[in-house]
């Protein structure tokens, strides 16, 4: 079956034996539909499976299903520069000697649920690195970068030797995708002059943005798209950790919290200043590392980010009732319904507030966004720390008495 599944992708590169295959397959049990040309409205192609593909008004686009993978052989309209010689290339020649000297280009969309299944991109990279390494073909692959255009997991494969190609391996919630042309030419490689090459770059660059943008729009409907976003330069992730100030402020506060927890529980006035103390440190370090957390675990796992800073602010935020659970029957509280329930309602509130405040049109900078939820719980656990001293109970005076 998985051989089968491979089948699929052999089908952009035609029949012939050459390096830089996908790896060879029988062939595909489905009957092939022959391909036929699809009307396009304002330059956009719609596929069998909704991709929507700009296409530039020289350009055609045929398209074939071979059992469940659709195939799109793109091509310009004519032969020469006068519209007079139409250029009508069948299947058979979107072979890979033919893609850079002819001007081809050519789009699979697989369905994840084809059978036998290509698994994910990750075990079609090594599939595909297996095979050019076997056949000696030149080439180099590139991963998409975190914070790349293209969605979280594409990988382009450059092939300088024995052809010139360059293929990009992506997919959507549903779809593999694999699109391939020619390697970027230069006037006079293969006999081309400055218009043909310009006339290929150009369609190539607009077939391949309009597909990117896509993709990009499906990732932005799915439940995860809602919320996040391919992530920026994560070149200065951690900037604000190492400014001066940052550690002024943390250091100055958590002594002042030390202080507090280690004041003597002489009466009961002094008990609540130790209780205070200790509530502050317990809150507000946790609170600050379920900031940073929600912050740089998207990042760090996924190459996403939060497209709204409040979302994460108040996921991050809702801990505050399960620390106020713990520390009530660890500190040996004879309320801990009343504490339970009073940070539930500061939660609650929290959530009103990051729900109807202003809310950010855009993603902010990693780094910024990652000091800003570490600081703004940090604080916020501050204050649900002075309200569960004050809602904690009798604890103090049973510490007095001691």
């Amino acid at each position: 079956m998985k051989r089968l599944a491979f089948a699929a992708v052999c089908l952009a590169l035609g029949t012939a034996r050459s390096f830089g295959r996908e790896p060879k397959a029988p062939p595909s049990p489905f009957t092939d539909a022959a391909p036929k040309s699809v009307p396009m409205e304002n330059g956009m192609f719609v596929g069998h499976y909704g991709e929507v593909v700009e296409v530039p008004s020289n350009w055609s686009a045929d398209v074939q299903l071979r059992g469940l993978t659709e195939v799109v052989y793109f091509h310009r309209k004519f032969d020469d520069d006068f519209g007079r010689k139409p250029f009508q290339p069948k299947p058979v020649d979107y072979k890979l000697e033919n893609f850079a000297p002819t001007g081809l280009v050519e789009l699979l969309v697989i369905p994840k649920n084809a059978p036998g299944g290509l698994g994910s991109l990750a075990k079609i990279r090594l599939a595909k690195e297996k095979e050019l390494n076997q056949s000696g073909a030149d080439y180099k692959i590139s991963q998409e970068t975190e914070g790349g255009r293209w969605p979280s997991g594409t990988f382009h494969v450059g092939t300088h030797r024995p052809y010139r190609l360059v293929q990009t391996y992506t997919e959507s919630p549903g779809e593999f995708y694999i699109l391939t042309l020619g390697e970027s030419l230069e006037p006079g490689a293969f006999g081309l002059n400055a218009d043909r090459v310009l006339d290929y770059r150009l369609a190539g660059d607009v077939v391949s943005d309009s597909l990117c943008k896509h993709l990009l729009a499906v990732h932005d409907r799915t439940p995860a798209g809602k919320f996040f976003e391919n992530a920026s330069d994560l070149s200065g992730i951690f900037y604000y950790f190492g400014l001066p100030r940052f550690w002024a402020l943390f250091a100055s506060s958590i002594a002042v919290m030390l202080f507090l927890a280690a004041w003597p529980s002489k009466s009961a006035r002094s008990a609540k200043i130790r209780l205070l103390g200790r509530s502050l440190l317990l809150f507000s370090l946790i609170s600050a590392l379920a900031g940073f957390f929600i912050a740089y675990v998207p990042v760090s796992f996924g190459g996403v980010v939060w497209r709204r800073s409040e979302d994460a602010l108040l996921i991050a935020a809702l801990i505050n009732p399960l620390i106020a659970w713990g520390a009530a029957r660890g500190f040996g509280s004879t309320h801990v319904r009343r504490v339970m329930l009073t940070i539930a309602g500061l939660a609650v509130a929290w959530m009103v507030l990051m729900a109807l405040g202003p809310r950010s049109n855009s993603a902010a900078p990693v780094g910024e966004l990652i000091i800003t939820t570490t600081l703004a719980l940090y604080f916020w656990g501050m204050v649900n720390a002075s309200v569960f001293a004050l809602a904690f109970g009798e604890m103090a005076q049973r510490e007095a008495r001691r």
